[in-house]
């Protein structure tokens, strides 16, 4: 859904505020916290926090989000991941909190 905010408004509409509050506070560090884990070569600890934005981005229904989650859990699964990879991942929690303000 790149390029394509319409799928991600209406995702973000049909959350509740306790939803939307949870990803208020939880996406900003759970984004620092796996990109810090990257650079430092802790994959197992990545992989941990990615997994973690994947399920919540698929229960959400954050389509883009959890389609860049998940290419990124699975590219840490062998210890490593392409810097376009971890970029879009980046990105798409980045408009994700954007949306939720």
């Amino acid at each position: 859904m790149t390029g394509n905010s319409g799928g991600l408004d209406t995702a973000i509409a049909a959350l509740d505020e306790e939803v939307r509050a949870m990803l208020r506070e939880d996406l900003p560090w759970q984004r620092d916290a796996a990109l810090a884990a990257m650079d430092a070569a802790e994959w197992a600890k990545a992989r941990d926090i990615v997994h973690t934005v994947n399920g919540s981005a698929s229960f959400c229904r954050l389509q883009e989000l959890q389609s860049a989650a998940a290419a990124l859990e699975f590219e840490l699964k062998d210890r490593s991941a392409k810097s376009e990879t971890r970029e879009l991942f980046r990105e798409s929690i980045e408009r994700v909190i954007l949306m939720i303000g």
